[in-house]
């Protein structure tokens, strides 16, 4: 399907690729707000040059979803429950008001800058579901422009750059970093707020570490744990806020031996 790129094209019904069958949206608009793409059980649907507005994303069974060149979701699309949604290696998304995550949606670099972009002045990302974030450094989350705020709500876990210098990051969701490569969170002049959980997880044997990145001289609090999480005990006496608002954590209580935590859950920019 070949869409115009002079007006929205209007989508009130269902877009459906099932079958074995390809259904490329490319290029243009379509408001979708009382509608579905969906890709049933051996169908795929391909995005390309396309802006979504508002309406559901939705796999059921083998049927995929997938960002194959830049596409923009706006409004307020939702990413339906159990469906998973593909950015391609190589490709960017961007994502403007809210984005309701019920599913899963997939960033999948292997190599090349994948980026998922926040594109407006504040995007906040919401649902039960989680953006799942594959082991490569070049998967990036970031704002364009740098002074958007992203407002997390679900989970984020994976390996990659969260922030890139490029975004006001305001997590009241949980973010997990699963692999060897490192997840890294490098917020803009606006900082990092933490208002609910960030951890390392011990899924592999490999050391893994969390990286705030500091820029202009900016003050970082910065601790090494080495014992069971009865440590947090000594730094909520040094830093009482960092129990009030969120926790760097690792499940069991056990932290590694080259884990981190930030104690300061506001992070100002110079």
């Amino acid at each position: 399907m070949i869409l115009p790129a002079s007006a929205d094209s209007i989508n009130s019904g269902t877009l459906k690729a099932a079958n074995g069958g390809l259904l490329q949206l490319i290029n243009g608009a379509i408001n979708n707000s009382s509608g579905t793409i969906l890709a049933d059980t051996g169908g795929q649907v391909q995005l390309s040059g396309i802006t979504i507005k508002d309406g559901t994303l939705k796999t059921t069974g083998t049927g995929t979803i997938k960002a194959t060149g830049t596409t923009i979701l706006s409004g307020g699309v939702t990413i339906d429950t159990g469906s998973n949604v593909t950015l391609n290696n190589a490709v960017s998304l961007q994502v403007a008001d809210t984005l309701t995550v019920n599913g899963t949606l997939h960033l999948n670099s292997v190599g090349n800058t994948t980026n998922l972009i926040i594109n407006s002045a504040t995007t906040t990302f919401d649902g039960s579901g989680k953006i799942s974030i594959s082991n490569n450094t070049n998967n990036r989350i970031y704002g364009s422009p740098t002074t958007n705020t992203l407002v997390n709500k679900i989970t984020i876990e994976g390996a990659g750059q969260i922030g890139v210098n490029s975004a006001t990051i305001n997590n009241q969701g949980t973010i997990t970093a699963l692999y060897s490569n490192a997840l890294k969170l490098d917020p803009g002049s606006g900082g990092l707020t933490n208002r609910h959980v960030k951890r390392c997880d011990r899924r592999t044997t490999s050391a893994r570490q969390w990286h705030l990145h500091q820029h202009r001289g900016n003050h970082l609090g910065r601790y090494r744990e080495r014992n069971r999480i009865t440590q947090r005990r000594k730094n909520h006496r040094r830093h009482p806020d960092f129990h009030r608002h969120g926790i760097l954590r690792k499940p069991h209580g056990i932290y590694t031996r080259w884990a981190h935590s930030f104690l300061w859950n506001r992070i100002p920019r110079a």
